[in-house]
């Protein structure tokens, strides 16, 4: 029997869920999951939860941002992260080691204004 990714598990589940109430979509649920773990594929349900987080939120235009700074967002960058999509979601982790500046990450792309990379830049050069 040939294994399934974590990207054709999440199709799945999206699938057999899309059309469904929250009280048909329990025990779709159930049965997904003993399917899972008839298939010895329980390992993947992390990936698969990313996978189809990710494609739910593509299709009702949820945009997810990652920021990473020293202090509190500004509201200057929030307001413009918020412009971005219909609805934008923002996890921001405060660290400090980061000196100045905000790195952003949205979709796989990184944004890295923080004054140590610029630093590290200027030194390469």
């Amino acid at each position: 029997m040939k294994r399934l990714t974590a990207r054709q598990w999440a199709g799945a589940l999206q699938s057999l869920t899309e059309q469904k109430t929250k009280e048909d979509a329990h025990g779709t649920l159930k049965n997904f999951v003993l399917q899972l773990r008839r298939r010895r594929a329980l390992n993947l349900v992390p990936q698969i939860l990313r996978v189809y987080g990710e494609s739910v939120d593509a299709a009702h235009g949820v945009v997810r941002v990652a920021t990473v700074a020293a202090r509190a967002l500004p509201e200057r960058i929030a307001q413009e992260l918020h412009e971005m999509g219909t609805e934008v979601i923002i996890d921001h982790t405060i660290d400090p080691h980061v000196i100045a500046g905000v790195k952003i990450t949205m979709d796989g792309v990184i944004i890295d204004g923080t004054v140590a990379t610029r630093l590290k830049k200027l030194y390469e050069s």
